[in-house]
C-alpha cells in the first residue's frame, strides 16, 4: 500500500506538471463516463429493478390475439371468470377496466380525478397493502348497479393528500360526485399506499385517483370485450408454459361452448407474457440501443485518452530510456504510467459523476415518450458503482496499451540511442488503429442516428387521415345537475341542446372555421369498441364507435370519399344511421359499397343496434401515428348521449386566445366549471411520436460527441505525426518539394486512417443496424442513402481535421531544419 501510494504521488507530481494534457484526458473520459451513467441510470431504473409487488414473478398479463386485435390488453367478462375459477395453475386472475375523468366535491368545490374499477382479488394478488382502511370484498363486487347502496371505493394516497387534506379520519366518509344533488355517495373503505400506481402497458392512465369494485352485470359476458387488462398469477413452482397450455385448452373450449367468444376472430388466444415483460417490453429495444450507442460513445472516448497516452509517452521515451539505465525494470514503467491512467480515470470518474446527475435532468426534460419507471431513475449506489467500474475499465483500455510499448526493452534501446531524433515514435501504428476505430464507431453511431432520426421524420409525415395543425381540443363534462327530475328522454334531449347552443357559440368566434365534438379524438386512446358484423352476413370486424355531433368531421378535415356527413337532422330525429371509415368498409363489405348497407352490434341488450351507412371518411388514425388505421363507426350524438364530449375547434389563431373565449361561453351556456383539457391535436401527434423523437434526440446527441472524438483523434494524431516529421518535411521542401506536396502527404495519411475506419465502420453497422429493424419506420435498416449520407460527413471530417495540422506542415522553414541537421 506505501508503495502505491508512493507511486500515485509520483503520478499526481507528473500530472500536474501537464495541466494541458491533464485537463484533455479527463474531460474526454468523464464525457464518456457521465453520458454512460446517464443512460443506465435509465437501465437501472427500467430494466434491472423489480416491479413493487409481491411475487411479481409469478405475475402474467394476459395478451389476447384474435383477428384484428393483436397483442391487446382487452378481454370479456365471460373469459375472465373462466379463467379465475376453472384453473388449476393459478391463483388468481384479476382484472381492471379503463380509467375515465371525473370530479367530485369536497365543501363544494370540484376537484379533477381519474376513476378506475378493479376485481376484488386484484390488490391481495398484488401484494398492496392499504395504509388506511381495506381493499374491496367479493361482497363489494356483487352488488347490483342501481341497487342498494354504492359499494365503498379506494382512493390513492395522492388523492387522500392532495384532494382530502391527508384528512386522518376519511375511512368512512363519503365521497360527494358532481352532479350528485349534495346525495351522498359511497363510503372511502381504504387508503393505497404512498408510490402505488398500477403502471401497465394498456394505455390506460396509471395514476388513478378513485378505485371501484369492478361489477360483473355492467357488461354482457361474451362477445363484447371491456376489460382493459387481465393479470394472472401463476402458482409457485408452475412453468409459464404449463400455464399457457392450460389457457389455450380452455380457450378451445370456451369458444366451443360460447360462439359469440370468437366474434372477434377465428381461434382467439390469449398469449401469457410475464407482466414486468409485458411493461418494459416495448421499450426494452431502443433503452438496450442506446445503452450500446452511448457504450461505443465511451469507448470512442477511452480511444482518444489511449491516443494522447500515447503522444506523452513518445514524448517521453529518453526520460524512460535514462530510468532504465539506471536501474528502472520494465514493471516499473509500466506501473508508473498505469499509476497515472489510474489517477486520470478515478478524476474523471468523479467529474463523470457530476455530469450523470446533470444528464439524467436533461433526459428527463427530453419528453421519453411512454419510458415506464421514471419516478426510480436517480444517481444510487448501483449507479455510483457503474461508474466506478467504467473508470476501472477506462484505467485499463487507455493507460494498459501505452504501459506495454513504453516499457518495451527494444523501444528502451532505441530511444537511449538515438535520443529526441527518433521519428518514429511509440506505437505510431496503434495510434492509426485507434483512430481507425474511432471512426468505425462513429460510423456505426451515425447510422443508427440517421435511421431513427428519418424515422421520426417519417412518422411526422405520415398521413395521419386528419389534418391536426390549428386545432384545439377540450373536455365538456356537464353538470348533471342540471338534469335532475328528468326522464332519460328529456335529459338526452337537454343534453343535445347544451352541446349544440355551445358549438354554435363557438362557431361564431372569430377566427373559428369549424368546431364540433365526439367522444374522443384521434391519438388520444380512448374508444369503445364493439364486435360489429354486416347485417346479413358473417363479416365480423372489431370497430372504434364515436358518437359525434355534427361539424367534427370539419374541423379534423377528415376527407369524405363516399355518400354524406351525419347532419344536424340525424341528430334531432335520432336516425339510426352512421358513417364509417375505409378501414371498415374494406373489412365489412371488402369490395362492395357499403353505401345502404347496414352495420349492427350488440350491446347485451336483447337486439342488436343497427345502423345504416350513409358514408364513408378516410381512415385517421386511432391508437398511435405508426398503427395503421382500424374499423371506426361514426353515429349520431343521440345514440350515445354522454355527459362529456371532446370538442374540436379549427382556429386559425393560438390556443391561448381561444381557451377564455370557450371558456366564457361555456358559462354563458350554462356549462359552468367543467370546461377543461385544453390540448392541440399536434400535441396528440407529439405525444405518439415521442418515443422516436426522444430515440434520434440521444443518438443525435451521442452521434455528435462521437463525431467530435473522432475529429479531435484525427486532428491529435496527423498533428503528433507532423511534429515528428518536421525535419523530413523541411528536407522535403528544401530539395524542391512544393507545399502542396507536403499537405497532401500528411492529408493523405489522415484520410487513410479515415477509410479504413469507415471500412471497418460499414462492416459494423451491417451487422449492427438490423438490431434496429422493430424501431424504424418507412426506412431500412441498411439504407444506401443514409449510409451515403453518414460516409460522407466523416470523409469531410477527416480530410478538414487532417489539413489544419498539414497546412501547418507545409509552411515549414527549410533553411531552420538544414541548419538543425
Amino acid at each position: 500500500m506505501k508503495q502505491l501510494l508512493s507511486e500515485m504521488g509520483v503520478a499526481a507530481r507528473s500530472l500536474r506538471r501537464r495541466p494541458r494534457f491533464t485537463l484533455l484526458v479527463v474531460m474526454t473520459i468523464s464525457l464518456g463516463i457521465g453520458v454512460s451513467s446517464s443512460i443506465f441510470c435509465i437501465v437501472n431504473s427500467v430494466l434491472l429493478a423489480d416491479l413493487p409487488y409481491d411475487d411479481a414473478d409469478r405475475l402474467v398479463f394476459f395478451r389476447l390475439n384474435a383477428g384484428q386485435l393483436l397483442n391487446s390488453e382487452y378481454a370479456s367478462q365471460g373469459e375472465l371468470d373462466e379463467f379465475n375459477n376453472n384453473t388449476v395453475n393459478f391463483e388468481g386472475v384479476g382484472a381492471v377496466t379503463g380509467g375515465g375523468p371525473g370530479y367530485v366535491l369536497v365543501d363544494g368545490v370540484p376537484h379533477s380525478v381519474t376513476f378506475s374499477s378493479a376485481t376484488a382479488n386484484l390488490f391481495p394478488m398484488l401484494g398492496v397493502r392499504p395504509v388506511l382502511g381495506r381493499t374491496f370484498t367479493e361482497e363489494d363486487a356483487q352488488v347490483p348497479m342501481g341497487q342498494g347502496p354504492e359499494p365503498g371505493r379506494i382512493i390513492s394516497y395522492k388523492t387522500w393528500q392532495t384532494v382530502y387534506s391527508g384528512d386522518p379520519g376519511i375511512i368512512g366518509e363519503r365521497i360527494e360526485f358532481e352532479g350528485s344533488n349534495g346525495q351522498p355517495g359511497p363510503e372511502i373503505i381504504g387508503v393505497l399506499p404512498a408510490g402505488f400506481e398500477l403502471e401497465l402497458a394498456n394505455g390506460v392512465d396509471s395514476d388513478i385517483g378513485i378505485w371501484g369494485p369492478h361489477r360483473p352485470r355492467m357488461m354482457p359476458t361474451y362477445g363484447s370485450r371491456f376489460l382493459r387488462g387481465m393479470i394472472g398469477k401463476i402458482k409457485p413452482g408452475v412453468a409459464l408454459g404449463t400455464a399457457q397450455s392450460e389457457v389455450d385448452v380452455m380457450m378451445q373450449r370456451i369458444v366451443a361452448e360460447h360462439p359469440e367468444a370468437n366474434s372477434d376472430g377465428p381461434d382467439p388466444r390469449f398469449t401469457l407474457v410475464p407482466l414486468f415483460d409485458d411493461l418494459v417490453g416495448p421499450v426494452r429495444p431502443v433503452i438496450l440501443i442506446l445503452f450500446s450507442a452511448v457504450l461505443l460513445v465511451f469507448l470512442v472516448a477511452c480511444g482518444n485518452a489511449a491516443s494522447l497516452q500515447l503522444a506523452r509517452t513518445t514524448m517521453r521515451q529518453r526520460e524512460f530510456a535514462v530510468r532504465t539505465a539506471l536501474g528502472a525494470g520494465r514493471a516499473t514503467i509500466a506501473r508508473m504510467i498505469l499509476s497515472e491512467s489510474l489517477l486520470l480515470a478515478l478524476l474523471s470518474g468523479g467529474v463523470g459523476a457530476l455530469i450523470a446527475t446533470w444528464g439524467i435532468k436533461l433526459l428527463l426534460l427530453v419528453e421519453p415518450g411512454r419510458l415506464p419507471r421514471t419516478d426510480g431513475v436517480r444517481v444510487d449506489a448501483s449507479v455510483l458503482a457503474f461508474t466506478i467500474g467504467l473508470s476501472l475499465l477506462a484505467t485499463l483500455i487507455f493507460g494498459l496499451l501505452p504501459a506495454v510499448k513504453a516499457s518495451n526493452p527494444k523501444m528502451m534501446h532505441d530511444s537511449l540511442r538515438l535520443a529526441d531524433r527518433l521519428g518514429g515514435g511509440i506505437g505510431s501504428g496503434a495510434r492509426r488503429a485507434l483512430v481507425a476505430g474511432q471512426v468505425a464507431f462513429s460510423i456505426m453511431l451515425l447510422m443508427g442516428t440517421g435511421l431513427l432520426v428519418r424515422t421520426f421524420t417519417n412518422l411526422r409525415q405520415t398521413d395521419l387521415g386528419f389534418t391536426p395543425a390549428n386545432v384545439t381540443t377540450f373536455r365538456v363534462r356537464l353538470d348533471f345537475q342540471q338534469f335532475g327530475g328528468m326522464d332519460f328522454e328529456e335529459a338526452r334531449m337537454a343534453r343535445w341542446s347544451l352541446f349544440r347552443q355551445f358549438r354554435d357559440a363557438i362557431g361564431e368566434v372569430p377566427g373559428v372555421t369549424a368546431v364540433g365534438s365526439s367522444n374522443s379524438v384521434p391519438l388520444d386512446g380512448l374508444a369503445g369498441i364493439w364486435d360489429s358484423h354486416a347485417e346479413g352476413g358473417t363479416v365480423s370486424a372489431n370497430a372504434y364507435v364515436r358518437p359525434i355531433i355534427p361539424g367534427y368531421m370539419d374541423a379534423m378535415r377528415m376527407t369524405l370519399t363516399a355518400g354524406r356527413k351525419l347532419d344536424e337532422n340525424d341528430n334531432v330525429a335520432n336516425a339510426s344511421v352512421a358513417v364509417i371509415n375505409q378501414a371498415a368498409a374494406r373489412a365489412l363489405w371488402r369490395d362492395e359499397s357499403p353505401i345502404g348497407q347496414w352495420v349492427a352490434w350488440n350491446q347485451g341488450e336483447d337486439t342488436d343496434r343497427r345502423m345504416q351507412v350513409v358514408g364513408v371518411v378516410g381512415d385517421a388514425r386511432i391508437t398511435s401515428v405508426d398503427t395503421p388505421a382500424l374499423p371506426q363507426v361514426y353515429v349520431p350524438y343521440m345514440h350515445f348521449p354522454m355527459g362529456f364530449q371532446r370538442f374540436a375547434v379549427r382556429y386559425a389563431g393560438p390556443m391561448s386566445g381561444l381557451v377564455p373565449q370557450v371558456q366564457r361561453l361555456g358559462e354563458e351556456v350554462g356549462l359552468g366549471r367543467v370546461v377543461d383539457q385544453f390540448r392541440t391535436a399536434d400535441s396528440f401527434v407529439e405525444a405518439s411520436t415521442a418515443d422516436a423523437e426522444f430515440a434520434a434526440i440521444i443518438m443525435s446527441v451521442l452521434g455528435g460527441v462521437a463525431l467530435l472524438l473522432s475529429g479531435i483523434g484525427i486532428f491529435g494524431t496527423i498533428s503528433y505525426i507532423v511534429t515528428l516529421k518536421t525535419r523530413e518535411m523541411g528536407i522535403r521542401v528544401a530539395l524542391g518539394a512544393r507545399s502542396i506536396n507536403v499537405l497532401s502527404l500528411n492529408v493523405v495519411e489522415g484520410l487513410q486512417m479515415t477509410g479504413a475506419g469507415v471500412l471497418l465502420g460499414a462492416i459494423g453497422a451491417f451487422i449492427s443496424m438490423r438490431f434496429l429493424g422493430a424501431l424504424l419506420y418507412g426506412v431500412s435498416p441498411l439504407d444506401p442513402f443514409t449510409f451515403v449520407g453518414v460516409v460522407a460527413v466523416v470523409l469531410l471530417l477527416g480530410g478538414a481535421a487532417s489539413s489544419v495540422p498539414s497546412l501547418r506542415a507545409a509552411r515549414v522553414d527549410p533553411m531552420l531544419t538544414l541548419r538543425e541537421e
